[in-house]
């Protein structure tokens, strides 16, 4: 075999060993969606930390409450 059928051989089974397309498409959409959700759930802790009164208490203890939950909830998936 000359160096340029070598190459081209190396070449082809450096492509079988990769994951075919669709799959990474696919894992790369789901990553996505998972970033696309973990951004709304800072902005939304971020509004509400913006709209807590200091002066109360509960409301601290509820936010802390609320986003335990939603931690949960993101492992639970």
């Amino acid at each position: 075999m000359d160096d340029n059928a070598q190459r081209e051989m190396s070449l082809k089974e450096l492509c079988n060993k990769l994951p075919p397309f669709h799959r990474v498409n696919k894992e790369l959409s789901t990553l996505k969606i998972r970033l696309e959700g973990a951004e709304g759930l800072l902005k939304s802790t971020l509004d509400k930390l913006y709209r807590l009164d200091f002066t109360k208490g509960s409301r601290i203890s509820f936010l802390i409450e609320e986003l335990e939950g939603a931690l949960r909830v993101k492992e639970g998936e």
